[in-house]
């Protein structure tokens, strides 16, 4: 296996203090080995800034492949980097349960196919298929650190695909979210920033106040359907397949432009693709980095720190949240030597 062609790849589109959690991974794992004969399944979305996931893993010693699936985007050229590297690809209805010692699954495509130590989930949208899990997985999604990746960093994609599409000024214009959790006021944070002016659809028990928010109640028909009709661009953040589906005639008849930031088709069958900007798939994988490497870092470096903990029993069957602690450690580390840390401070971490 030849890692050098991910190395240059990483160094020559990235300074370390974009990538200071992996980055000390790295340079540990060299000394430590703690993945030393391991072997890995690593279904991350394959992007350019993916890589420095896998050089982590792999400088840990892990024996490596890495998971495709038709139900998340991927960069064909970075897949065919990979083979190059000799680094296997794998799709979920060739792999086996037990084949990996550890997966690192996203949207529980590999839910079916535990490894021996267990499975480590990145996504929320990936919950229901651990839900009643008997093995043990680690749920990157729950801890504090995967704010920064939805709040700074998907709200950001988002916001650079619809520039790469045209839609350069937002200014006065209504965007109307579905669901205020991380991802939802992410969006809102990044189009606020460019005078938008967003609403969001939610559960009142669930809100979290931001001074940027308008609040809809998502028991309001009547308001959403308003809100529906007067919005310039409506975005679904909710994270659950068919969330919105009772609204698609609404939003059939509306004008306004429709985007999805999850991987779930938050419409259901009756919203056709081609009324949907990047066809339902997630808006910011149309760019090269749907996300930036300086926001998910720190996701990616947890997501690595669950493959420890699964190997080193900390984690029982069922679903288990990151430790503190650990968060802490990776949280500090960005702080001091990565180059977000006033954008954590003004969302709070």
């Amino acid at each position: 296996m030849n890692k050098k062609p991910l190395e240059e790849l990483i160094s020559s589109h990235y300074k370390p203090e974009e990538y200071p959690a992996l980055d000390f991974q790295i340079r540990t794992g060299k000394q430590f080995r703690p993945f030393d004969g391991v072997r890995v399944l690593d279904a991350t979305p394959v992007f350019r800034n993916t890589c420095a996931k896998y050089l982590a893993l792999l400088a840990g010693g892990a024996e490596l492949s890495v998971g495709i699936s038709d139900k998340i985007p991927f960069d064909p050229a970075i897949a065919e980097l990979l083979q190059s590297c000799g680094i296997p690809l794998r799709r979920p209805e060739a792999v086996v349960p037990g084949e990996f010692d550890v997966i690192c699954d996203c949207c529980g495509c590999f839910a079916h196919a535990p490894g021996k130590f267990g499975n480590v989930e990145l996504t929320r949208s990936g919950i229901t298929y651990y839900n009643d899990a008997e093995f043990p997985v680690f749920f990157a999604d729950s801890g504090r650190i995967k704010i920064l990746e939805t709040e700074l960093g998907t709200g950001d994609g988002l916001s650079r695909a619809m520039t790469k599409l045209g839609y350069r000024d937002v200014t006065g214009r209504k965007i109307l979210i579905f669901g205020g959790g991380k991802v939802g006021r992410g969006v809102a944070l990044a189009l606020s920033r460019r005078c938008a002016l967003p609403q969001v659809v939610e559960a009142r028990e669930n809100w979290l106040s931001r001074p940027y928010l308008h609040y809809v109640g998502i028991g309001d028909a009547p308001a959403i359907r308003q809100a529906i009709g007067e919005a310039w661009c409506i975005v679904t953040a909710t994270g659950l397949a068919g969330a919105v589906e009772e609204y698609v005639p609404d939003m059939l008849k509306a004008p306004a432009l429709i985007a999805n930031i999850g991987v779930e088709d938050e419409f259901g069958p009756s919203m056709p693709p081609e009324r949907v900007l990047n066809g339902k798939a997630p808006l910011n994988f149309l760019l090269d980095e749907p996300t930036h490497l300086k926001y998910i870092d720190p996701t990616m470096a947890l997501d690595n720190s669950g493959v420890v903990s699964l190997l080193q029993g900390q984690c029982r069957p069922g679903l288990n949240e990151p430790l503190p602690a650990g968060e802490r450690e990776i949280l500090d580390r960005i702080r001091r030597f990565g180059c977000i840390a006033d954008e954590m401070t003004a969302i709070g971490l």
